[in-house]
């Protein structure tokens, strides 16, 4: 295992007390009680989810390029994603928050979040990505199990997530083993 550089360890120290909640699943907090709340955990999941995967060296293309952030049709996040991304970095990379509605604007992205209202859209995204090194998350049932990489998902009104890491293979993405401790783990069931 590799040593966490100082940027890293303050990123953690400083985001403290939601990011712990949200990446161990105990953000208490029924699924339609507050959506805004909602958003601001899985956003700090995002954070996580991007300290916690590796993407290999192909997947930039310059040593300062972001990591390229982008919400499928719509962002839900209100700000929180952006607010929360904004003054992190992972190795030394900083964030890009984008929204797009068109497909090929998802080329080239590290993470895609996908909507629920947009799961549909999930086979056309991976035709659209390949097996390029793209971290697909939705929060959607059923979305790891269909070739997604992580679900976001509500259980006793608890934010938790499963990981498909058959999938994340295939993208050539390595997670840590921290994350999978944490995760639900399911099949691919294509």
């Amino acid at each position: 295992m590799q040593p966490r550089g100082a940027d890293e360890v303050s990123a953690v120290r400083r985001i403290g007390g939601i990011l712990l909640l949200g990446l161990l699943g105990l953000a208490a907090l029924p699924a339609s009680a507050n959506p805004a709340r909602e958003y601001e955990v899985k956003a700090a999941f995002l954070l996580n989810f991007a300290r916690l995967v590796h993407w290999p060296d192909t997947a930039f293309t310059a040593p300062d390029m972001p990591i390229r952030v982008v919400c499928f049709a719509r962002n839900p996040f209100a700000g929180a994603l952006e607010a929360i991304l904004a003054q992190e970095t992972v190795q030394g990379r900083a964030f890009r928050v984008e929204t797009t509605q068109r497909l090929a604007d998802v080329r080239g992205a590290h993470l895609v979040f996908v909507p629920a209202d947009q799961a549909g859209a999930l086979d056309d995204l991976e035709r659209t990505v390949e097996d390029a090194p793209v971290l697909l998350v939705g929060e959607s049932e059923g979305f790891a199990a269909r070739g997604g990489v992580i679900n976001l998902y509500t259980e006793d009104g608890r934010i938790r997530f499963e990981i498909n890491r058959k999938a994340a293979e295939r993208r050539g993405l390595r997670l840590s083993s921290r994350l999978l401790r944490l995760a639900r783990l399911v099949a691919e069931q294509r």
